[in-house]
């Protein structure tokens, strides 16, 4: 029973969306505009053959990662993706290669601040998981504690059978009859030496 209970709870917390909503980064129309033009950036240059797979694959898996933990307008990043990939489209191979040498720097940049915001965010997600993990075995151990206490007999009052249950209000020295008259049958209750009918 205790088993039953205590994983009924933690299966209704891992259920319940704002529990297991952890922190998440807020990207700006312009930020998410950004992480667009730089997820595409990298898939132009490899096509240009600017820049090799392992990089290409590397910055995006930064940006995806990024973006998983993230509220973000998806609309932008797609908008900014279609927008980068079209200017690349037009451009000349030369042109490209020339272009993504000189953003090899700024590659190498954005995916360090892109870790590192990565990291700040998953220290935050993990310290916000443990806080759920330690309120979830203080409501185990609270409830296995009350659990005990219920399968404890000794701790339970002993059943009295006869015994009408009060609800706190006092005994009443009044008892009920119901008398034959003239009229017809009449209830009447007889409290000390008094006999009320009605």
């Amino acid at each position: 029973m205790k088993k039953l209970i205590s994983t009924s709870i933690v299966s209704a917390l891992f259920l319940s969306g704002c529990v297991t909503m952890g922190p998440h980064a807020r990207l700006t129309e312009e930020d998410a505009s950004v992480f667009g033009a730089f997820y595409a950036g990298t898939e132009g240059c490899y096509a240009a053959g600017s820049l090799n797979e392992n990089s290409k694959n590397k910055y995006q898996k930064v940006v995806n990662d990024y973006l998983n933990v993230s509220v973000y307008n998806k609309d932008t990043f797609d908008k900014s993706v279609a927008e980068v990939k079209n200017k690349f489209s037009r451009k000349s191979t030369d042109t490209l290669k020339e272009e993504c040498s000189d953003m090899r720097y700024v590659f190498s940049k954005m995916y360090l601040t892109i870790a590192k915001l990565n990291r700040s965010v998953r220290s935050s997600r993990s310290t916000a998981w443990s806080q759920l993990a330690q309120g979830i075995g203080a409501l185990g151990t609270s409830m296995n504690q009350q659990a005990a206490g219920f399968n404890n007999s000794s701790s339970m009052p002993a059943p009295n059978v006869n015994t009408q249950p009060s609800f706190g209000l006092p005994k009443s020295n009044t008892d009920h009859y119901l008398i034959n008259t003239p009229n017809g049958q009449r209830r009447c209750m007889v409290t000390g030496n008094y006999v009320n009918c009605f």
